[in-house]
């Protein structure tokens, strides 16, 4: 079995087409990466730390976070 050499996929992520039908550039599926400077995907970067010393959920995961903007003033954004 031979290498499959990949070099460049600045096409980015094609899902729409079928997989024969997607241009060398490109692949048919990128979870967690981006092109950003790069030929070839690169790890997509992560998030910034929450402080949660006040809060009952302290020392548990947080899988999911929400924004919510009560009225119109954006400057009022909760996490």
């Amino acid at each position: 079995m031979g290498f499959l050499p990949i070099t460049d996929k600045r096409g980015g992520r094609n899902g729409s087409d079928p997989p024969w039908a997607i241009a060398e550039t490109e692949c048919a599926d990128a979870v967690n990466v981006d092109w950003f400077g790069a030929t070839l995907a690169r790890k997509r970067g992560g998030a910034d730390a929450i402080t949660m010393t006040s809060s009952p959920f302290t020392g548990q995961i947080v899988s999911t976070l929400d924004r919510h903007v009560p009225g119109t003033d954006l400057t009022a954004a909760e996490l």
